[in-house]
């Protein structure tokens, strides 16, 4: 189902009629119908609205493709870390993800501008439960395991060096 499709359907479900959910939402009636007609996009702020008329996420409009859309940056290194695991995987490597419970300083979420995600009792105490993570290789029977900077910086280090091989080639041909 397209987002058009979602839009009708939730609003049934809810027993809107097209005009209450634009009444709901601040948006034309007209405009309600021609998203639900799939004749105009919505933007990602109207959907947002739309969503909240409805009393859904937005992901339940858009599926998976909401989060592309409204944290590109994390979109895209998703991406690549899948890319790499499917690299890693033709080189023969078994690749795991372990996730361990772990406590954040209060000070590192202060430094990186996130203290409004920060509970009272939780700065009272220093710390913040969180989850830290690390990728398990297992190849040939042998296993080892990278915290999670340590991976970044393999595949950071691999594709500056695939970069480098490249334009080594290039200049060769030159």
């Amino acid at each position: 189902m397209d987002i058009s499709d979602n839009i009708r359907r939730i609003r049934k479900e809810k027993g809107l009629t097209q005009k209450k959910l634009g009444e709901l939402c601040k948006i034309a009636e007209p405009t309600i119908r021609r998203y639900e007609a799939g004749t105009l996009k919505p933007k990602l702020e109207t959907i947002e609205k739309i969503a909240s008329a409805l009393g859904v996420g937005a992901s339940a409009l858009m599926g998976v493709e909401y989060y592309d859309k409204k944290y590109p940056d994390l979109a895209q290194a998703s991406k690549e870390y899948e890319g790499f695991i499917d690299y890693l995987n033709s080189l023969g490597y078994i690749i795991n993800d372990i996730y361990s419970p772990s406590q954040i300083p209060v000070e590192e979420l202060e430094k990186a501008g996130k203290m409004d995600i920060v509970p009272e009792e939780c700065i009272e105490s220093g710390f913040v439960l969180g989850e830290s993570h690390s990728v398990e290789f297992i190849k040939d029977g042998k296993s080892f395991i990278l915290e999670d900077d340590e991976f970044d910086d393999l595949q950071k280090s691999t594709k500056d060096m695939i970069a480098l091989k490249l334009w080594q080639k290039s200049q060769e041909q030159k």
